[in-house]
C-alpha cells in the first residue's frame, strides 16, 4: 500500500510504503431449503438453493425421536415427501408435530456445509380419540321386565376410550338425559319415561373430543297406590251387622303393569291403641294390577280397629291410610262385677263408663278432671294454665 503525503502547498513531502492482511468473511457455500407446511398424510414440496451447480445434497429430517433420509447427494432442486400421520404420536398434545430437515452439502466428497428448516405441520381434524359405549340395568330389570322402569332402575354407563396417535385420555363426561357424571363407569336414576340418550364425550390431551350415544327406553312406573275405600263390622257373610263379630273391608289398588310383574295383596289389621297386628295375604286378588275387592276378617267385639291395605309390585310395598272401626254396637250394657257400664258398646274394665258414641253436651261443662296421666287423657283450662306459668318464669318471659 503506497501513500504520498504533500504540504498544504502541494509541496511533496515523503512516500511511505506499508502492507496489512485481513480476513475476509466466508462467502455461504450450503445449500438452503424452501418449502410450505402440510398437514401431517399430504404431499410435501421441499426447494434446494444451491450456491453451485456441481454441489450435491443429502437432505434428512426429524421429529421428536424419529428421523429419516429423504435423499442422499442428489442433484435435483425439488424433493416430494409425504410426511406420515404417525408423526403425531411425537406431539401427544399439541396441534402440530415439528419436524426439522436438514440439508448437508458437499463438493465431491468434502462437506461445505449444512443448514435446515423448521415446519410445524398440523395434525389432521379427524385424529381423534376413540370411545366406545355401553349402557345396562345395574338392577337387572331390563332383562327381567323387558325394559328400564322409572325411578327403579339404574343405568350403568360405562365407556371405554383411548387417545389417538400418543394422545391421552384427559376427560370422560356421560350424560343421561338431563343428568351429568364424570369417569369412565356413571350409575344414573332415570326420573322419567320414554326415549332416554345416553352420551359420551371424551376429551384427549390435544383437547379433541369424541362422542358416541346409546338411546334406552324407560318404561313407565308409578308405586302401588291401595285404598280404604270402607270398613263396617259384619257378620261371616260380609252383611253389615252393628254388633257383628267379623268386619268387612272394601279396598281398591292401581299397580303398574309390567312384563313379569307381580301383584300382592296384604289386609293389615292392627287393635286401635294397641301393638298386636294381623297381616293377611288376599290371595284372591294376587295378580291383579288394577283390584277393586272386599275382605272379612273376625273382629272381637270389644275391641277397635285400624284398618289398612298393603299392595305390593315386583319393586315396591305400600301401605294404605288406615282407616278405622269401632268395637260392637250396643245401645247400653252394664257390667255387674266390675261395676262398669257401656254407651254405644258393651262395658269394659273396671269401675269405668266406656261411650262409643259421638257425645253432645248441649254446652255444658266437664268439671272436677283428675290430671292427666297418659298423652290421651284429657287435661282441664287450670292444668295447662299451670304449665304454662312456670315455663314462663323458666324462660323469664313477663306475665
Amino acid at each position: 500500500l503506497g501513500v504520498h503525503i504533500y504540504t498544504t502547498s502541494q509541496r511533496y513531502v515523503e512516500y511511505l510504503s506499508r502492507t496489512a492482511a485481513a480476513e475476509l468473511p466466508a462467502i455461504p457455500r450450503a445449500s438452503t431449503l424452501a418449502a410450505e407446511a402440510v398437514q401431517l398424510g399430504q404431499l410435501l414440496t421441499l426447494t434446494l438453493n444451491r450456491a453451485s451447480e456441481t454441489f450435491r445434497d443429502t437432505v434428512s429430517w426429524r421429529c421428536g425421536t424419529e428421523s429419516g433420509c429423504l435423499a442422499e447427494k442428489t442433484d435435483s432442486l425439488t424433493l416430494s415427501w409425504t410426511p406420515p400421520i404417525a408423526l403425531a404420536a411425537q406431539a401427544p398434545a399439541a396441534e402440530a408435530a415439528e419436524i426439522t430437515f436438514t440439508v448437508t452439502t458437499f463438493s465431491g466428497e468434502t462437506c461445505v456445509g449444512s443448514s435446515s428448516l423448521e415446519l410445524l405441520c398440523p395434525i389432521p381434524a379427524d385424529v381423534t380419540p376413540t370411545a366406545a359405549l355401553t349402557v345396562s340395568d345395574r338392577m337387572g330389570y331390563l332383562q327381567k321386565h323387558g325394559g328400564y322402569i322409572q325411578n327403579q332402575s339404574q343405568a350403568l354407563a360405562k365407556v371405554t376410550a383411548a387417545g389417538a396417535y400418543g394422545s391421552t385420555v384427559a376427560a370422560i363426561r356421560i350424560r343421561c338425559g338431563s343428568l351429568t357424571g364424570l369417569g369412565e363407569q356413571v350409575c344414573f336414576a332415570l326420573e322419567r319415561s320414554g326415549a332416554v340418550t345416553v352420551t359420551a364425550e371424551v376429551t384427549d390431551s390435544r383437547g379433541r373430543t369424541a362422542a358416541v350415544s346409546r338411546e334406552i327406553t324407560v318404561l313407565p312406573y308409578a308405586k302401588p297406590a291401595p285404598r280404604v275405600e270402607r270398613v263396617f263390622r259384619c257378620d261371616s257373610g260380609g252383611s253389615e251387622q252393628a254388633d257383628g263379630e267379623y268386619l268387612c273391608m272394601q279396598f281398591t289398588a292401581r299397580l303398574t303393569p309390567v312384563e313379569n310383574g307381580t301383584a300382592q295383596y296384604f289386609a293389615v289389621v292392627q287393635v286401635h291403641g294397641g301393638t298386636q297386628t294381623r297381616r293377611v295375604e288376599l290371595t284372591d286378588y294376587a295378580g291383579q294390577f288394577q283390584p277393586a275387592g272386599s275382605v272379612v276378617l273376625p273382629a272381637g267385639v270389644d275391641s277397635g280397629y285400624d284398618c289398612c291395605l298393603e299392595a305390593a309390585d315386583s319393586f315396591a310395598a305400600v301401605r294404605s291410610a288406615a282407616v278405622p272401626v269401632g268395637v260392637a254396637f250396643v245401645l247400653l250394657d252394664f257390667y255387674r262385677e266390675g261395676k262398669s257400664a257401656g254407651i254405644g258398646m258393651r262395658a269394659q274394665g273396671q269401675q269405668r263408663l266406656s261411650i262409643a258414641l259421638d257425645t253432645d253436651l248441649t254446652e255444658h261443662r266437664l268439671r272436677n278432671l283428675a290430671a292427666p296421666q297418659s298423652p290421651a287423657d284429657a287435661a282441664t283450662k287450670q292444668y295447662v294454665d299451670t304449665l304454662i306459668a312456670e315455663l314462663r318464669e323458666q324462660l323469664n318471659l313477663p306475665g
